[in-house]
């Protein structure tokens, strides 16, 4: 079976379109390299190693860990909420009363733990 040739110049064409690709790519390297160490990652590779750390890092935190602490946090800022509106109602109760009513017993003073003192 005969070998197929390209024409002289498509072979040089080629050849010179691989070379100025790869010269691209290599200044692309480079340039990156750069980048890299002067935002302080000391370059490409040691990017690469931080990225593998963190990966190792992540694989130690199951998604079911971190659903049920999301779960918790939306629950907590539920019963917060609750919490708020008793206190909103609370405030409403007592303005109806009169703002400036003093308790039956002892002293109406707030301490610094937020209490009314007694």
């Amino acid at each position: 079976m005969p070998v197929t040739t390209l024409p002289p110049h498509t072979e040089t064409h080629d050849m010179n379109d691989l070379m100025s690709r790869m010269d691209n790519l290599v200044r692309f390297a480079n340039d990156l390299e750069y980048r890299m160490s002067e935002s302080g990652f000391g370059g490409v590779f040691a990017v690469a190693e931080q990225v593998r750390r963190i990966r190792q890092a992540l694989d130690r935190v199951q998604t079911q860990e971190i659903q049920w602490a999301r779960n918790e946090v939306e629950s907590l800022i539920g019963i917060l909420s609750e919490v708020g509106r008793s206190l909103d109602e609370l405030n409403q109760v007592k303005m109806m009363f009169g703002d400036g009513a003093q308790p039956a017993y002892g002293s109406a003073e707030v301490g610094a733990d937020g209490y009314v003192g007694g």
